[in-house]
């Protein structure tokens, strides 16, 4: 396995399996920076099994880890949304304008930046476990 070590993009670059934010490491079988993955610590035992896969396979994993972070966190986003709405005395659904969409979206509150960052580490821990585990991508 090829591992380079080191080098930094001028922006930062997001792991090729987990999404976080990749460190200065990059897998290339090759060793050539163009054809590289970035990838994170934690995710470089599955950079060359990551490196190998299908589009539809790693589209696979990608779904599953989606639906697993979608499913962790949509009690505690709607509940963050509707305590929103509740907040800006919004009592029903044929209330909401696209301006309340609009200042909710643009002034997220801690429960709603919460169950975000719950979505994204739950997404990279499941993709870290469904590569790292084997599991069939179907």
């Amino acid at each position: 396995m090829t591992i380079l070590a080191g080098h930094r993009e001028q922006q930062p670059t997001i792991c090729a399996i987990c999404a976080r934010q990749a460190e200065s490491l990059a897998y290339s079988p090759s060793g050539d920076l163009r054809k590289a993955i970035w990838i994170c610590a934690p995710c470089t035992p599955l950079a060359r099994k990551t490196y190998a896969m299908t589009d539809k396979t790693l589209n696979e994993y990608e779904s599953r880890a989606i639906f697993a972070a979608a499913k962790s966190v949509a009690p505690s986003l709607i509940e963050a949304v509707l305590t929103e709405l509740w907040d800006r005395n919004i009592d029903s659904l044929s209330a909401i304008t696209p301006e309340i969409i609009t200042a909710i979206s643009e002034t997220p509150s801690l429960a709603i930046k919460d169950a975000i960052g719950s979505a994204l580490a739950t997404y990279g821990a499941t993709m870290r476990e469904e590569i790292g585990n084997d599991n069939p991508p179907f």
